[in-house]
């Protein structure tokens, strides 16, 4: 539950019993923020996810069709330009590691897309270079 004057609910509370729990330990309190892997950093060797992993990620997306990997390779434009119009940050980095860089340049033509999606993409792109 969130309240826009004050954030998250709870979160003071959470701050003092973290506060409380380092001092009864006779320890200090850090948090400390990490920056995440950017998205186009390779987690693993191999890390393009399958067919059917791409296939359960965005399936949610195409509500009004049955995608099937067919799609993924002959309607590639389309499938592209729908994740970037509605998806998830997660769908679209799926996207990312499943085509990889040079399908979504293509899709910067498309008048489907978007403004914001189109925006986004030029970055990063850009970030990707």
């Amino acid at each position: 539950m969130s309240c826009p004057e004050r954030g998250f609910v709870g979160q003071a509370h959470t701050v003092r019993t973290l506060r409380r729990i380092a001092e009864a330990l006779d320890a200090e309190l850090e948090v400390r923020l990490r920056p995440r892997l950017p998205a186009h950093a390779p987690r693993s060797p191999g890390d393009r996810p399958t067919e059917q992993d791409f296939l359960e990620r965005i399936g949610d997306l195409f509500w009004d069709v049955d995608l099937t990997a067919v799609h993924l390779t002959e309607n590639a434009p389309w499938v592209l330009t729908r994740i970037l119009n509605e998806g998830s940050r997660p769908q679209v980095r799926s996207a990312l590691a499943y085509y990889g860089p040079a399908p979504l340049s293509g899709v910067l033509a498309r008048r489907e897309l978007s403004a914001r999606a189109r925006s986004f993409l030029v970055a990063l792109l850009k970030e990707r270079a």
